[in-house]
């Protein structure tokens, strides 16, 4: 296993190890390939930090747990109810489709 510096003077970073070191580096590396993609997948938020945090420790911030993923596709879908001018507001302020009171166009954004 040669692993050289990408800069001058270009040395082998693994040269004084023994080939027991190597191996034990090459998997230490491979699980967290492994554990990385894991949390990348991972669509609840806390978990995901948890695969993290092992490796990061506790500088890496706790997630909230939900479906983050599931949240964000809720708030996709609600913003295109609105760009489409199709929103409602129904009696408990959630916007919908179909069931309330219709959206006007107004220019206040907040602020």
């Amino acid at each position: 296993m040669l692993l050289p510096l990408p800069v001058e003077p270009f040395d082998d970073l693994v040269e004084k190890l023994t080939d027991h070191q190597k191996n034990n580096f090459r998997q230490g590396l491979d699980n967290f390939c492994a554990d990385a993609q894991a949390a990348i997948d991972e669509t609840n938020q806390l978990k995901a930090s948890r695969i993290w945090r092992r490796y990061f420790g506790d500088r890496f911030p706790e997630g909230v747990n939900e479906d983050v993923d599931k949240k964000a596709a809720a708030l996709m879908g609600t913003a295109a109810v609105v760009l489409e001018k199709k929103a409602h507001l129904n009696s408990e302020g959630f916007i919908n489709e179909s069931l309330g009171i219709q959206h006007q166009i107004h220019r206040n954004f907040g602020g």
